[in-house]
């Protein structure tokens, strides 16, 4: 791995981490100077997530040039957010535990196929999330139990929330990206919570 192909990784908006792109994770660790100055030429700025120390790009500041850029990746994950909490609400259920998904956490997907399989509740999560217009991608009818775990996982790797760390095994691993998810996910909690107080408040005459 070297500069370049780290910084290429970093510009198309990919979230390095140690599971997803270890040695291009390593690369920044070890030359995060270099890796912070190429990203500078673009108006762009390195940010490490505090939970996986997973690295993405952002850009510096907002003008016209950036705006329908970060415009096109907003929409993007807040048409895919919905999917994606039902999803990690769902896994969480196989683990038997009430903990967060969080990066690093092995998901096989057999034994997420055969815990579906004998939960008519979750049968039904897994259908509303299958119909989804951001997991839902082919044509053709999904039906069986097998093919809709299988279109949740092409839809978790095309997002880039896990990877495949085992071949032989089938087992994925989630991406330090699901920090960013959670980060999202806090922010709208928050936005919301400030919208609750001010529809709390008496009205005021006026259009604002």
């Amino acid at each position: 791995m070297n500069l370049a192909n780290t910084l290429q990784l970093l510009l198309s908006g990919t979230h390095i981490c140690q599971w997803g792109h270890p040695r291009a994770h390593s690369y920044i660790i070890n030359d995060r100077q270099n890796v912070e100055l190429g990203l500078g030429f673009h108006d762009l700025r390195l940010i490490e997530s505090e939970r996986s120390g997973a690295f993405y790009a952002v850009y510096k500041k907002i003008n016209a040039q950036t705006s329908a850029a970060i415009r096109k990746q907003q929409s993007e994950i807040h048409s895919a957010i919905r999917p994606i909490v039902g999803l990690m609400s769902l896994i969480s259920e196989t683990t038997g535990t009430d903990s967060i998904i969080s990066a690093g956490h092995e998901i096989i997907p057999a034994r997420f196929s055969t815990y579906i399989t004998n939960s008519s509740s979750s049968q039904e999560k897994l259908s509303t999330i299958c119909k989804h217009p951001s997991v839902k991608q082919r044509k053709k009818l999904i039906s069986t139990i097998d093919d809709k775990v299988r279109s949740v996982f092409d839809f978790l790797i095309r997002t880039g929330l896990i990877t495949l760390s085992h071949k032989e095994r089938e087992i994925y691993v989630v991406t330090g990206k699901i920090d960013y998810i959670y980060a999202v996910l806090e922010f709208l909690d928050e936005r919301y919570d400030v919208v609750a107080k001010a529809e709390i408040k008496p009205t005021q005459q006026g259009l604002f």
